[in-house]
Formats: C-alpha cells, sequence, structure tokens
C-alpha cells in the first residue's frame, strides 16, 4: 500500500488499520475467554488438592498481547476454516472443529474441559507456531513422572512416535488425575492439555465423551485436511487418538477396580460387565523368544499345538520330500495342523500356509520349480478346485490334487451361491442387460459350478479380499456410465465394501487416489448407486463377530490395535475402519491384517532399539491387537 502511487490507498490502509485496532479493543473489553469465571477450574470447591488449575496456571492474568492474538484468531479462523470442506471430517472425529462449541454435544460437558477446547480451537489452524507455542505451556505444567512404578509397560502407550508414558488415577474429591511424559515435548503437551480437560470429571464422565468432543480440543500441532491412506496417518492424528483411547482405557480400569473394592464381584452380571480387560477374550501372549503364553482355557487349547518336536516335523518334512508331495493350507486350519507345519516347512521349502488364491500360485510354483507330482490342500473343497484350476491353467494337470477327507468339506458361504435366492438375485439383471450393462463380481471363495453358472447369466469377474475394493471401481470405470455391478454372495463383505467407498467419497480425491488412481471422490459417489450385493450369503463363523463383540472391543480394549477381516458383520468392521483411519488398526483380507501386525511389532522393535543406541533405558513394549477373523 505505501509504495503505491495513489494516496487514496493510503488512506484505506490507514482506515483499515484503525478499524482492526478498534475492533482489537471491542475484543479486549468484551471477550469472556480470559475472565476469571471461565478460565477458574470447574473442580468442586471441596476437593482437597490444593494444587491450582492447570488452565488456571497458564493463562492467569490475560496481557494485551493474548488479547490481540484472540482477535487474530477470530479474524483468520473465518477465512481458512471453511467449514464446507471440513465437516465430514468433524463430523467422523478425525479433526478439531472449526469452533470448540460447534460440536452438539460439547454443552453438555464439564467447564474445564470446554475452557480448554475453546482456548485450542481459537487458534487459526494454519498458525503453527502459536498452536505448538500453546502446547508447549501445557507441557510445562505436567507434574513429574518419574516415581517408581510410572514408567512402567502398562502405561506406555501405544501409537505415539516418541516414547509416551500415561497413567490416571482417582482424587480424592473422585474426580480423575491424567499424568504422563513423552520424549516429545509436543505429545507432553496434548497430554497436559487432556488432564487441564479432565479435572473436574468422573472416570464415568470420561467415559461418556465422545469422540467429536475430544476432536474439538484441536490437540494436533497442525490441522490439516487429511485422506484416507494419507495425513488420516500422520503422527499428530495418531498420537491424539492413542492418548484419548489411554486415557479411556484406564478410566474404565479405575471404575472396575472400584466395583471390585465394594465387592460387586461376587455377582455375575456385574463381575461379567467390569471384568478386566485381559479376561474379556482369550489371548496368546507372544515373547521375542517365541515362547507362547495363553490366557484363558481356548487359549491354552490352542498354544498346545503351537510347539511340535523337531523330530516331528523333520519326519513330516523327510516323508513329503521322498513322495514329491507339496502342502498348500490356509490361515484358517485347526492349530494343530498349522503348527506342525510352520515347523516342518523349516526342513522342507514346498510347505505354504495363506489366503485361498495364492495357495493355488504357490501350489503351481512347487510343481514347476520344486518338482513336486502332488499337492495336498487343506482345506474346504473350493480351495482345492482352484488348485486343480490353477495347475491345469499353467499345463499341469499330470500333478495330482489331494483333499483331506473323502466327505464334501463345505462352507455356509460358498453354498450361498449355488442357492436358488442367489439365482434369482442374478436372474434380475440378467433380463434388463440390454437396457442396462451389468458386470457381476464373485467372491473367489465359491465353487468352480456357482462361478460358471453365474457367467452364464452376467458377465462374471472373480475377486479376493485383497482386491475387492479395487476390482468393484474398475469395474465401474471400464463399464458404461449406466452400467450396475452385482457383488456377491458374502453380504457382510458387500455391505463393507459399499461403506468403504462411501467413505471414500467423503474423504476426498486424494483418499481415492490412494486406492484407486482412476477415479475422484465424486466418481465414486456416483457408483454407489449402482452397486448392488447379495443379502443372504454369510460365513457363519464370521457371522460372531456382531455388535456383542464390537462393544466389548470398544468397551475393554480401547487402547489396542483393531483388525477386522471384510466378512465381518460391520459393527466390527466400522470399529476397525475408524482405528484404521489414526493407525490403529486395519481392515481387509488375512494378509493385510498379518501385515499390519508385523509392521507394528518391527516399527516397536525398531524404536527399542534406537532407545538403546541412543543411551536411554531399555523399555519392552507390549502391542495388544483384536484379530476380528476366524482363529
Amino acid at each position: 500500500c505505501f509504495i503505491h502511487p495513489s494516496s487514496s490507498w493510503r488512506l484505506v490502509f490507514v482506515v483499515g488499520y484503525l478499524s482492526c485496532v478498534y475492533m482489537m479493543m471491542i475484543s479486549m473489553a468484551s471477550s469472556p475467554s480470559l475472565s476469571s469465571s471461565s478460565m477458574s477450574s470447574s473442580r468442586p470447591a471441596s476437593a482437597s488438592s490444593s494444587r491450582p488449575s492447570i488452565t488456571r496456571r497458564i493463562y492467569r492474568g490475560g496481557s494485551f498481547s493474548s488479547c490481540f492474538f484472540r482477535f487474530r484468531s477470530r479474524f483468520f479462523k473465518h477465512i481458512y476454516s471453511p467449514s464446507s470442506t471440513r465437516s465430514s471430517l468433524v463430523q467422523t472425529g478425525l479433526v478439531g472443529c472449526p469452533s470448540a462449541l460447534s460440536s452438539p454435544t460439547l454443552s453438555s460437558v464439564p467447564e474445564s474441559f470446554q475452557t480448554v477446547a475453546r482456548t485450542l480451537s481459537e487458534i487459526p489452524t494454519n498458525d503453527v507456531k502459536a498452536r505448538v507455542a500453546v502446547m508447549m505451556q501445557f507441557a510445562t505444567k505436567l507434574d513429574e513422572f518419574d516415581q517408581p512404578g510410572d514408567r512402567v509397560p502398562q502405561n506406555r502407550v501405544m501409537g505415539c512416535a516418541a516414547d509416551t508414558w500415561l497413567d490416571v488415577a482417582r482424587g480424592d474429591d473422585g474426580c480423575v488425575v491424567v499424568r504422563g511424559t513423552s520424549a516429545s515435548t509436543l505429545t507432553r503437551g496434548a497430554i497436559g492439555a487432556l488432564a487441564a480437560a479432565c479435572e473436574a470429571m468422573t472416570p464415568n464422565d470420561v467415559l461418556a465423551l465422545e469422540d467429536g468432543d475430544v476432536a474439538a480440543l484441536a490437540l494436533s500441532a497442525t490441522n490439516e485436511q487429511p485422506a484416507m491412506g494419507g495425513a488420516l496417518r500422520r503422527r499428530d492424528n495418531a498420537t491424539t487418538y492413542a492418548l484419548w483411547s489411554a486415557v479411556r482405557a484406564r478410566a474404565r480400569r479405575l471404575l472396575a477396580t472400584s466395583a471390585d473394592d465394594a465387592g460387586t464381584s461376587t455377582s455375575t452380571s456385574t463381575s461379567t460387565s467390569t471384568s478386566s480387560s485381559a479376561d474379556a477374550f482369550p489371548s496368546l501372549v507372544i515373547a521375542a523368544n517365541g515362547n507362547v503364553s495363553p490366557n484363558g482355557a481356548f487359549a491354552e487349547q490352542q498354544a498346545r499345538y503351537l510347539s511340535p518336536s523337531d523330530d516331528e516335523a523333520r519326519r513330516l518334512a523327510e516323508r513329503l520330500e521322498r513322495l514329491k508331495v507339496g502342502v498348500v493350507a490356509h490361515f484358517y486350519m485347526d492349530p494343530e495342523v498349522q503348527g506342525l507345519l510352520i515347523r516342518a516347512s523349516r526342513f522342507y521349502p514346498h510347505i505354504f500356509i495363506s489366503d485361498s488364491l495364492v495357495m493355488a500360485g504357490r501350489a503351481v510354483e512347487m510343481a514347476r520349480a520344486g518338482g513336486c507330482r502332488s499337492v495336498f490342500v487343506l482345506g474346504v473343497d473350493f480351495m482345492s478346485e482352484n488348485v486343480a484350476a490353477m495347475l491345469k491353467e499353467n499345463d499341469m494337470g499330470d500333478v495330482r490334487v489331494y483333499r483331506m477327507d473323502e466327505a464334501p468339506i463345505g462352507c455356509t458361504l460358498a453354498d450361498a451361491a449355488n442357492s436358488d435366492e442367489y439365482h434369482q438375485y442374478l436372474s434380475s439383471p440378467a433380463s434388463r442387460r440390454a437396457e442396462e450393462p451389468a458386470v457381476h463380481i464373485v467372491y473367489i471363495n465359491t465353487s468352480l459350478r456357482a462361478k460358471a453358472q453365474s457367467d452364464q447369466l452376467v458377465p462374471t469377474i472373480t475377486c479376493t479380499s485383497s482386491n475387492v475394493v479395487r476390482t468393484v471401481l474398475q469395474a465401474f470405470l471400464q463399464l458404461p456410465d449406466n452400467a450396475h455391478v452385482y457383488y456377491g454372495p458374502d453380504a457382510y463383505m458387500g455391505a463393507n465394501v459399499r461403506e468403504l467407498l462411501t467413505s471414500l467419497a467423503e474423504l476426498g480425491d486424494d483418499a481415492v487416489a490412494e486406492i484407486h488412481e482412476g477415479h475422484t471422490a465424486s466418481s465414486v459417489a456416483a457408483c454407489l448407486p449402482r452397486f448392488h450385493y447379495f443379502q443372504e450369503g454369510k460365513c457363519v463363523i464370521h457371522e460372531m463377530f456382531g455388535s456383542d463383540v464390537a462393544d466389548v472391543v470398544a468397551a475393554e480394549y480401547a487402547d489396542a490395535y483393531v483388525t477386522a477381516h471384510l466378512e465381518v458383520p460391520g459393527e466390527m468392521f466400522r470399529l476397525a475402519l475408524l482405528k484404521s483411519r489414526t493407525g490403529f488398526g486395519a481392515v481387509g483380507s488375512t494378509q493385510t491384517i498379518l501385515d499390519f501386525i508385523n509392521g507394528k511389532v518391527d516399527a516397536a522393535v525398531a524404536a527399542m532399539q534406537e532407545e538403546k543406541d541412543g543411551g536411554g533405558t531399555l523399555t519392552a513394549e507390549r502391542i495388544r491387537v483384536i484379530l476380528g477373523t476366524e482363529v
């Protein structure tokens, strides 16, 4: 403005500057955000703790600069935080709300929580320096966390990039006291913000909060708009989710401890609802040296078969090699079979355990490169059919394929594709093919007969749980704009694919590009009305992962990684999908789940090694994972 040749521009600037100063002075006089009433702790006056509120310690005595900062925050947030581009993300609890009080539930939470939310949300989303400065202030107000019993494995917070510990205790007034520390100052600041927000809250108050309430705290150092597979796995979002999950899990344990102290554990119904998370499901604890410690009767039964003797495994391997036999087995085989095969594979290379499609491909490799003249298939009948078909397709029809039993080895899901109901499901699009193009995508876990009969009605493509989403999107990309896609026979997988597509459409183009580069968010949204799935086919085993199981996982395992196969019911799938957006879960095929777990283990080992190399104290970290699939 000052170098413009026109003097009128100088006048415009001066008037604008004076207007800003005037508005700033009004902000100083009228803003309640630094008044004593709003900044005072809402902890009851009878509380025995004499320490001042963390919020009061940070903000006591507002200054001219802080008032100007608030004015600047209010001015810029309307420029840089358009609600139209963030509303869907706010609803999912993945980023902070543009305004702390925009969450419909915040009005019902304690004042301490609202105060911290209000303070953090008024910082412009693009002002990283200001947000970092406030988080560092919160970090300096945390009490020390170096007493005996503080930095122990049970207080370790999973999911944080830096070493982080957190504990939640109950104060004399019954309210929670959040303590913790981290090697990262910003993470310490996030812990401090949570501690200030929860000052006047009981464990029940903490558990009553929803993810949207916590999103309103805007704990991230930055609030960039995330996308599936991209910023949703950024360190700041994952850390916020990890810390909040840890606070919730520890608050629930406080309630369980109180119930036990009151003698309610003698009641069957009460003990069920307040049991510790370790007892909710059977579990296997796998140590670094390979030792397995089972918890629960079912886990003990499984663990017995996981460590067969080397002599037994070597005898099996030698016999298979002598007979030139390869073995392919599915992940879902019984542990007494898998345990022996895994050990025998150390002595003989032609033993492989995998998903169904990979089984067939590996059988071809065994016959071609390994010289195997026979293949034993340890799985249900359609897996044996796939292996035989792939061998014949590769001109190896002379290789014999053996099943495990003379009797049929069936599957309720595969049987659904042979039913009259499935034939009727495909007959409708078949009758309209002239005016309405259609394609049928069938799950590989079906018989060759079902695939062939389906192809007679509607052009049919086979998919797996690993590639079903890409297959659906590719079909829509290559078909006319009025074409329809019919998926089957798995009803749960069909519903979960629809939910994934809906989520992609809401998260934007970058998220879609991570899954399929040929689509945009709008093109995926346009596909949804033309995507159909059969609603009668179900796997009786995966059907067990319904709402009851999902409720227990959400309540008792808030700080655990959660995985879900695409064949599980929607309640379990949605829980794992939500966690996957912050790096705390995975959805997909069995191989996808295994890769996710291996990645978390590798990351934890690398972090421990880095800590050791840096001269720090080596602290073991136990990774807790919920397997939302068959054992």
